[in-house]
C-alpha cells in the first residue's frame, strides 16, 4: 500500500508540474503579442529628377524616454503591389510591420540611406507614422524630412534625424487631432536641398 502512495504521489505531483507550468507558458507568449504593435508608414519621394533610390533605407522611431522600435530594411515592411519598385521620384509608398509597442507620442525618427547602390541619392519628402496596438489608442506622427539622404547633395550625408522630443532644436505642432508634426532643423539652418 505504501508504494501504491509513493506512485500516486510521484504521479500527482508530475501533472501539477506539468499544469502549472503549460498555463505560464501560454500566458508569456499571449504576454509578449500583446506587447507588439503594427506601425504603419507612409513614405513620400520628392518630385524632382534624380530623387528616387534603389539604396537600402532603414528607420527608428522612439518616443521621449528612449523607447524605441528600429526596422533594419523598411523595404520588408512594403505592402504595395508584388513587383513594385519603392522610393522612386513622386512616389508615395506604403509599410508595414509589428514591432515592440512603445508610449506614445512617437517624437523622433531616423532615417538612413546605406548608400550602397548605382542611385543612392534619395530625396524623402516626409514620413507619416501610425502606431496601435491592443487597449491602446492609436497614435499618429508627421516628420516633414524635406532632405536628400546622400553624399552629393546638401547636408551630405545618409541620414535624417528629427527630434521633436527636444523643443530647442525643433519646431513641433500638435493639431486637435492629436497628430505630432515635427519639422526637420536641416532645412532651417539653411541646408535645404
Amino acid at each position: 500500500m505504501k508504494m501504491i502512495t509513493s506512485r500516486h504521489f510521484c504521479t500527482l505531483t508530475f501533472l501539477v508540474l506539468f499544469l502549472s507550468a503549460a498555463p505560464g507558458d501560454s500566458s508569456s507568449e499571449e504576454e509578449e503579442e500583446e506587447e507588439e504593435c503594427v506601425y504603419t508608414l507612409y513614405v513620400q519621394t520628392g518630385p524632382m529628377i534624380m530623387a528616387g533610390t534603389d539604396a537600402k533605407i532603414s528607420v527608428a522611431l522612439g518616443n521621449a524616454e528612449g523607447k524605441l522600435v528600429q526596422v533594419p530594411d523598411l523595404e520588408k515592411w512594403g505592402i504595395m503591389e508584388r513587383d513594385h519598385y519603392y522610393y522612386q521620384e513622386g512616389s508615395l509608398d506604403v509599410f508595414s510591420g509589428r514591432g515592440p509597442c512603445i508610449d506614445s507620442p512617437l517624437c523622433w525618427l531616423n532615417l538612413t540611406s546605406d548608400g550602397g547602390s548605382q542611385f543612392n541619392s534619395w530625396y524623402c519628402d516626409f514620413v507619416d507614422v501610425t502606431l496601435t496596438g491592443p487597449h491602446k489608442r492609436c497614435s499618429r506622427a508627421f516628420f516633414f524630412v524635406l532632405q536628400w539622404l546622400s553624399t552629393d547633395h546638401p547636408p551630405f550625408r545618409l541620414n535624417a534625424y528629427l527630434d521633436g522630443c527636444n523643443l530647442q532644436q525643433q519646431k513641433v505642432h500638435t493639431p486637435r487631432n492629436g497628430t505630432l508634426v515635427v519639422r526637420n532643423s536641416v532645412i532651417r539652418e539653411g541646408s535645404s536641398a
